[in-house]
């Protein structure tokens, strides 16, 4: 049967055959169009059964009946009426949920589920939704095209919006909508959307966000409007940022490097996307502009100098903000379920230093002892002793 015109016939607007107290609940059976409706009441327990039945919708108070195809044509159908009396009681959404698992083979027969008393449909539960979308899973597996364009789709350095090149050699038509355009009409379209926003903090956000999906419209805009986007991305507005750096959905990108990682920090750094690195600018967040110890909330500084260095022409893909997270003395922090870095007070000494040469020599083992370690926003009580080291 066609499925579709099944629906139609179900949901047509007549009324319904047969006197006696107002239908309490409905069942269609599979055979279309020779329909048999099973109308039951509260009033009246036992059905009452109409051969050729027409439904009306507005005149049922609660449906929980399912369609069933019995014959392996056409699967399943779940019905709920419409009409302004018409609610969808649980009872029978759950009871639906049943008849699909059933008609998709996830239990052992259609009909047992399509005859069953209103205690079946009572004692069904949302299970069978979830066995529906593994059997899914288990049976469609995802096509190449598939992983491919999600990667493409999530790599900002890839990805260019509606601009983007090569859309279906990158596996991205149907992932994006097809008025395809150029890059400058993607510029337009982040400073629209920068306009919108009311507040520096606002705007910050918005363009860690445009950051994080698409670059190359990000450095453009940088470009385009430095003396407006400096103010927001570095001083003053950074420090805000690195106030609510544990709020922020999307940070801005860089590497992550704590006292945890101590003897393992050149895997991390093998981790950076980017295979050209000429400087590196390192904080430990201890002292953050006025603010003091901001922890690992720090890395707002080392990236925001970062777009200071892109914004004078330095190649993004030069750059690489590290956060050297040893703790935090700031109790504030370590007591914010929000803190994104290691909650414990400071690790000094020896095994901090050996943290920070760890990590110097990782950045320069992989892309050369001429990478610029710029050091950033260091307490004066190891700034000075790790420029002598």
């Amino acid at each position: 049967m066609a499925m579709t015109s099944a629906l139609a016939h179900i949901v047509a607007p007549c009324s319904v055959t047969g006197a006696g107290p107002r239908p309490r609940s409905i069942r269609v059976d599979r055979h279309y169009p020779k329909s048999i409706v099973r109308v039951r009441s509260t009033s009246a327990p036992e059905e009452h059964v109409e051969t050729h039945a027409e439904i009306d919708a507005a005149s049922v108070d609660t449906v929980e009946g399912i369609l069933v195809d019995d014959d392996g044509t056409d699967g399943l159908i779940a019905y709920i009426g419409t009409g302004k009396n018409v609610r969808a009681s649980r009872r029978g959404v759950l009871g639906g949920l049943g008849g699909m698992g059933a008609a998709l083979g996830l239990t052992s027969s259609t009909s047992a589920i399509a005859a069953a008393a209103p205690e079946a449909a009572r004692a069904s539960s949302p299970a069978p939704l979830a066995e529906v979308a593994a059997a899914t899973r288990a049976t469609s597996a995802a096509p190449a095209s598939s992983i491919a364009g999600y990667a493409n789709l999530h790599d900002p350095r890839l990805f260019n919006g509606l601009a983007t090149a090569d859309r279906t050699k990158r596996s991205l038509d149907g992932l994006i909508p097809a008025g395809a355009t150029v890059p400058s009409v993607e510029v337009e379209r982040a400073a629209a959307a920068l306009e919108a926003c009311d507040t520096p903090m606002q705007k910050y956000r918005q363009l860690v966000s445009l950051q994080n999906t698409d670059e190359t419209t990000f450095y453009a805009l940088l470009e385009a409007k430095t003396a407006e986007l400096l103010p927001v991305l570095y001083t003053p507005t950074v420090g805000d940022a690195c106030l609510q750096f544990g709020t922020l959905v999307q940070r801005p990108p860089g590497l992550y490097v704590s006292i945890e990682d101590l003897g393992n920090v050149r895997s991390l750094v093998n981790n950076w996307p980017a295979n050209d690195v000429r400087i590196a600018v390192l904080t430990d967040g201890e002292r953050i502009l006025g603010l003091g110890d901001q922890g690992v909330n720090g890395m707002g500084i080392a990236a925001g100098k970062s777009m200071v260095y892109a914004a004078c022409g330095v190649k993004p893909g030069w750059l690489l903000p590290v956060q050297v997270d040893n703790g935090t003395n700031n109790q504030k922090l370590l007591d914010d379920p929000l803190y994104v870095g290691v909650k414990q007070e400071r690790v000094r000494g020896d095994v901090y230093d050996a943290l920070l040469d760890e990590t110097v020599e990782a950045i320069q083992g992989r892309y050369g002892q001429r990478t610029v370690i710029h050091w950033e926003d260091f307490a004066p009580r190891n700034a000075f002793r790790n420029l002598k080291r």
